[in-house]
């Protein structure tokens, strides 16, 4: 079992349980890109209805593989990771389809690069060089951090509810990839971004979030943000 390293995120889901609501089981993967652990993760504490258990790549792939995955109701990563078998492929997608939950942030849009089926169901990818798809060329995606963001609800949606239109201190990403079948939620004219930033989606029984934002402490200290997390944990975790 996955020792869960917060003493504060079982306290969280044990004031949840006794309060009389039942805590939402999530497994938050890192690993593979850098970032400022104790403010992202104090983000996570915040949640009274969510109880985390947090693991660094490989170890979440050695999970899809053991069928642990059964016992949480959404994975959230925040990893940038490449490697992964085709049996850890298999037993994440079955699982999905089966109505696991999915919630992604930021850097994960680069992970598992030479798996493109990832990426549809996913609903987007950042390239990190120029890549031909189905014969078509598309571009190395590009970064540009410490910016400041106007962003845009795009519709109503679980996700966004409780949050209006709000300007964060964050990391953009321009020239990646959207599906044209996702559920658009957040919108950004910033010159060195993608207009759309953050999506829904589903595979099989499984409903999946993606949020672009999200690099660094002024991110995870943003109200706005931090409620779209909360509410898109809250969303892919729902039947």
């Amino acid at each position: 079992m996955v020792v869960r390293p917060a003493l504060t995120f079982a306290l969280a889901a044990a004031a949840a349980a006794a309060a009389g609501a039942q805590p939402i089981d999530a497994l938050l993967v890192t690993g593979g890109h850098g970032f400022d652990e104790e403010p992202f993760l104090a983000m996570f504490e915040a949640m009274d209805d969510v109880e985390i258990t947090h693991v660094v790549q490989p170890e979440a792939n050695a999970i899809f593989e053991t069928g642990d995955l059964g016992d949480y109701d959404v994975v959230v990563f925040y990893d940038m990771y490449q490697e992964i078998t085709e049996e850890q492929k298999a037993a994440l997608l079955e699982a999905i389809e089966g109505g696991l939950g999915i919630v992604a942030l930021h850097h994960h849009l680069a992970s598992w690069g030479a798996w493109p089926e990832w990426h549809e169901i996913l609903g987007g990818h950042y390239y990190t060089q120029e890549t031909v798809v189905d014969g078509e060329t598309r571009p190395a995606s590009t970064f540009q951090h410490d910016v400041s963001v106007d962003v845009e609800v795009a519709g109503g949606h679980p996700i966004t509810e409780g949050v209006e239109d709000f300007t964060i201190y964050d990391e953009v990403y321009g020239s990646f990839w959207v599906s044209p079948e996702v559920e658009v939620l957040l919108t950004t004219d910033h010159p060195d971004s993608t207009r759309e930033i953050a999506w829904a989606t589903h595979y099989g029984e499984g409903l999946i979030a993606y949020i672009q934002l999200g690099h660094g402490r002024e991110a995870y200290e943003n109200e706005s943000y931090r409620t779209l997390v909360s509410n898109a944990i809250a969303w892919a975790a729902s039947d």
